[in-house]
């Protein structure tokens, strides 16, 4: 599984989506998020929201090395293991 952010639009009206592809099913995933990181919880949430419908038992999650996008990661590594 690979996840990374996504920005669209200009200065006035940007717009940050979380990207995830899973490797296996080949599924593609994008969620319009608040902002990059974890400064609001919907990005973590919808991650882990992804993870559990895809119904897998074991995932390795592939990203860029921001501080940002681990963050997002490890957040929703809690998430699903709960």
């Amino acid at each position: 599984m690979a996840i990374g952010f996504l920005f669209l639009g200009d200065a006035t009206s940007p717009l940050t989506i979380l990207v995830t592809h899973d490797n296996v099913t080949k599924a593609v995933f994008a969620n319009v998020v608040p902002s990059k990181g974890t400064s609001h919880a919907y990005a973590e949430r919808a991650l882990a929201a992804n993870i559990t419908l895809l119904g897998h038992k074991r995932v390795r999650i592939q990203s860029d090395p921001e501080p940002a996008i681990l963050d997002v990661k490890n957040k929703a590594r809690q998430h699903t293991m709960t």
